[in-house]
């Protein structure tokens, strides 16, 4: 069946899935010109630079080409645990930033 002239099939996984965590939300069906597919953290997680998003988009274009985010997807992170370790130096005691993420894979950056 030919529908590349008026609608997209398959919208693209958000590659890797093991990193990004991302479920792509698709019925199915052929998408319509210019409506989007979002794209979901699993389990409730965040998106690990911006916890106030929690959904990707993609795009379906005439062609079906698929638009998806310009700086690619995302990851997803289960949560983020900041805390502040001390450490001796030159006689005195500093405070070093911790963060840990849960599921991003990150553990220890400073």
């Amino acid at each position: 069946m030919h529908v590349a002239g008026t609608h997209c099939v398959e919208p693209p996984a958000a590659t890797p899935v093991e990193q990004t965590q991302l479920e792509r939300n698709w019925d199915g069906n052929f998408v319509n010109f210019d409506a989007t597919i979002d794209y979901t953290c699993i389990r409730g997680q965040k998106v690990k630079d911006d916890f106030s998003l929690t959904v990707q988009r993609a795009t379906c274009r005439d062609g079906n080409v698929w638009e998806t985010p310009t700086a690619g997807w995302k990851d997803c992170v289960e949560s983020e645990i900041q805390f502040y370790v001390p450490t001796r130096g030159n006689g005195s005691i500093n405070l070093r930033r911790r963060q840990l993420y849960m599921f991003g894979g990150e553990i220890g950056r400073e």
